[in-house]
């Protein structure tokens, strides 16, 4: 933000905005704050006729190579080596109950994930004669994993909706690991569908129970393409508040190429757009359910007035960027 309003305050009557420079505060972190949409609004409204389009393409990929999480990023690999460690004393302490060293799954490993939210995802596989419940295997894992703050690093656990957050700081930052413990409904290799204990609603209100696949999750893949659009999609979702899960903005992307197969525009800003226009167009009506439980509406997760936030949102980016198409690299805030 700051470079914006030191641009505008020492332009020259006439002088376009430089989003080019603009945009690079973005990627070194200079542009933060919440008054930045407004801000950046009120330049882009006065300067717009001066304003010839920049490539935003060139920026939404230098975006996606500085934010993606790589497996070589110095971050991954020392919370790597914590789940590493993580996942073999799990199966220590559970060796009657658990089937295998727990694994790795989720957009770390898949390529999807941003840096500045760095965390890796652990699936504990248990016997479908562990456990006297699912209750009891979940609160047994979250026992475990209490007993083990202040040492190996551990700061502190929370308990979530699915799974337990295991926090340690790394390099003075807390960085996450969550472990989500599922009970196989056979002991088979074949089907690795099981069931998950359920916290519902805040802290908490009630119990139940979810079936999954998560290794089925883990044979969905994307395009090269696509990963872009979905990282850029998550920074939208995070700078703009949006209460829409990866998993459900992942199947948007998926959605969106079967809608418009053999239509789909080759530069990355109209790829994301399309997407925005898609949900935007669909958000309030479509049902999407998980691929491995279609009993499972991921849609049924928002309300309706979450529906309508996530609508007015998308529209507005549109009808920004056809205004003004620097100004989809703001919502990157």
């Amino acid at each position: 933000m700051k470079n914006a309003v030191e641009q505008y305050q020492s332009s020259a009557p006439g002088e376009p905005f430089h989003w080019d420079r603009f945009f690079m505060a973005i990627l070194k972190g200079g542009f933060w704050g919440g008054v930045g949409g407004f801000a950046l609004g009120a330049i882009c409204d006065y300067q717009n006729s001066l304003e010839a389009p920049i490539n935003t393409d060139k920026y939404l990929l230098a975006f996606v190579r500085e934010n993606v999480l790589r497996k070589d990023d110095p971050i991954y690999l020392q919370l790597n080596k914590k789940a590493e460690l993580l996942a073999n004393l799990l199966k220590r302490r559970f060796s009657d109950e658990v089937k295998a060293v727990p694994y790795k799954y989720g957009s770390s490993e898949n390529g999807t994930g941003l840096k500045d939210h760095a965390d890796i995802d652990l699936c504990m596989e248990c016997y479908p004669g562990s456990f006297a419940s699912l209750e009891v295997m979940y609160f047994s894992v979250k026992d475990f994993l209490k007993s083990l703050v202040g040492s190996h690093g551990i700061v502190r656990i929370r308990e979530q909706r699915v799974s337990i957050g295991v926090y340690f700081f790394i390099r003075e930052e807390e960085y996450k690991i969550d472990v989500t413990p599922k009970k196989l409904t056979y002991n088979s290799s074949k089907d690795t569908s099981g069931f998950l204990h359920l916290n519902k609603g805040g802290i908490f209100k009630g119990i139940g129970r979810t079936k999954t696949n998560v290794r089925l999750l883990k044979t969905i893949q994307l395009s090269e393409p696509q990963k872009k659009i979905l990282l850029v999609l998550k920074k939208i979702k995070e700078s703009n508040n949006l209460p829409l899960a990866s998993s459900l903005l992942q199947l948007f992307v998926l959605y969106t190429y079967d809608a418009y197969r053999g239509s789909i525009p080759s530069t990355l800003t109209k790829k994301v757009l399309l997407v925005l226009q898609y949900i935007a167009d669909n958000i309030e009506s479509i049902v999407i359910r998980s691929p491995e439980n279609t009993n499972n509406v991921l849609t049924d997760s928002l309300t309706s007035a979450q529906k309508s936030q996530i609508h007015s949102t998308c529209r507005e980016i549109i009808e920004e960027y056809d205004y003004q198409a620097n100004s989809i690299l703001g919502y990157l805030d």
